[in-house]
């Protein structure tokens, strides 16, 4: 619950800093997306760990469930990473891209 807290704080930051166009705002959101991939092989990880047994009421598996979840948030972040990296509306507002 913790780490859950401090990456949501960290997201939070990041995204009131954008907001603002404040200096410094795509170094923390480059530490947001590195903080975000790091949670997600964690889970994954510890996924691979768990026994994969039906233990949700529809009989999906906690395993599976996780994998998925870790694996659309890792897709998300790709895709934001690609928007921050490429986009000229970011280039034009903060003066340089991701």
């Amino acid at each position: 619950m913790a780490v859950y807290s401090v990456r949501l704080l960290v997201k939070v930051v990041a995204g009131l800093a954008l907001w603002r166009v404040g200096r410094g705002a795509l170094e923390l959101l480059c530490f947001d997306f590195i903080v975000s991939v790091v949670y997600c092989v964690a889970l994954l990880m510890l996924a691979i760990k768990v026994p994969d047994k039906p233990a949700l009421r529809s009989g999906r598996s906690l395993q599976s469930v996780v994998i998925v979840a870790s694996a659309a948030q890792f897709i998300g972040v790709l895709v934001w990473y690609g928007y921050f990296h490429f986009s000229r509306r970011v280039r034009n507002t903060y003066g340089r891209n991701l």
